[in-house]
């Protein structure tokens, strides 16, 4: 089909572009609140899958709608109190590491067991000694800025996470109503379908990689725990966070379990780097394929460059939301040419 000639079509679809565009980069520019939403979002989407699936298997036993309201709040209760206290315990293994990095341990590693299989053109010029200590200097401070971080987005979580589980699941049905309100008549059609489709293609994506990051997550701190690394499931968390980043992600997540095992003995270094092949394995083979690219209808190669592009201007955050950016910039845009060519050259209808 031909594209319309009508200016105001065009011009329009500007000003929408600029709107999008201005909306994201105010998110990105509060990034760390924006950055608490999004976790918010994830965590809705695990207590929406378990309450789903806690209900039918509750069906099946015919109790009194109190009862299975208490053991899913027992549940919680439990799991909350658990996780609590072991990501507690793991810090405190964690901070003991980081606190005072025996680095010198690690430089006699990388010597006498890496460094002679390693050419000697790339060890001389690249990799020198001077060059791993600052490598290694540099990745404990950024690992311990990442855990000092990581106490704003408690605080804030605490503020903001709590509000945003009252409006989805008690407000969330007035507040679309009101928001569709807000819509003038003749536009109301095409915004119900670009606010549905963007709705569902998220909600898709994001529970896909929210999934796949669980999965990838627990089995890391599974085989951290097995390897006796210290922090195993802070660990085995940022692992499962950092697959989220595609390419660059399974590198980020692996370096520091490797370092902190090379800290405390080889062998166990040596166990989480199995783990973690074992897991990229699984999500490779199995995870992306079965559970993530079939929730995306985008052609792979249109993803790699989306994902290079956003890597290039954002850093890390541009290849996590590389492609739900994309998402939502070609449904608005769609269904907004289509609502604005019906209604500029089609005025009757």
């Amino acid at each position: 089909m031909a594209l319309t000639t009508n200016t105001a079509v065009w011009k329009t679809l500007i000003v929408i572009f600029a709107i999008l565009t201005f909306l994201f980069s105010a998110l990105f520019f509060f990034s760390n609140i924006f950055l608490t939403f999004v976790f918010g979002v994830g965590l809705i989407l695990i207590t929406e899958t378990f309450i789903n699936y806690y209900r039918k298997r509750m069906q099946k036993y015919n109790l009194p709608k109190w009862k299975y309201k208490l053991y899913a709040y027992i549940l919680i209760v439990f799991w909350v109190f658990a996780i609590l206290m072991l990501i507690a315990s793991s810090f405190e293994d964690l901070a003991t590491v980081i606190a005072n990095p025996d680095q010198a341990k690690l430089s006699l590693f990388y010597n006498y067991r890496v460094r002679p299989y390693i050419p000697n053109i790339i060890k001389d010029n690249y990799l020198t000694d001077e060059a791993f200590s600052k490598a290694s200097a540099y990745i404990f401070s950024l690992f311990s800025s990442t855990i000092s971080t990581a106490s704003f987005f408690l605080f804030s979580g605490i503020l903001i996470i709590p509000l945003m589980f009252y409006l989805n699941f008690r407000r969330k049905d007035s507040l679309i109503k009101e928001l569709y309100s807000l819509v003038p008549e003749k536009y109301f059609s095409g915004f119900r379908r670009a606010t549905q489709d963007i709705s569902k293609q998220l909600h898709d994506f994001y529970r896909a990689k929210v999934v796949e990051s669980i999965i990838v997550g627990s089995i890391c701190c599974l085989g951290f725990f097995v390897a006796g690394l210290k922090g195993w499931l802070i660990l085995g968390f940022f692992a499962g966070f950092f697959n989220i980043v595609p390419y660059l992600g399974p590198v980020f997540g692996a370096i520091p379990p490797i370092i902190i095992g090379l800290l405390d003995e080889p062998i166990t270094a040596f166990y989480v780097f199995i783990t973690i092949i074992i897991s990229q394995l699984i999500d490779n083979f199995y995870l992306i394929p079965f559970m993530v690219t079939s929730k995306v209808k985008i052609d792979a190669l249109c993803g790699i460059v989306l994902i290079l592009i956003g890597a290039k201007l954002l850093g890390i955050l541009g290849m996590i939301f590389a492609i739900p950016i994309y998402l939502v910039y070609k449904i608005v845009l769609v269904e907004s040419y289509n609502e604005l060519v019906r209604i500029h050259d089609n005025p009757s209808k």
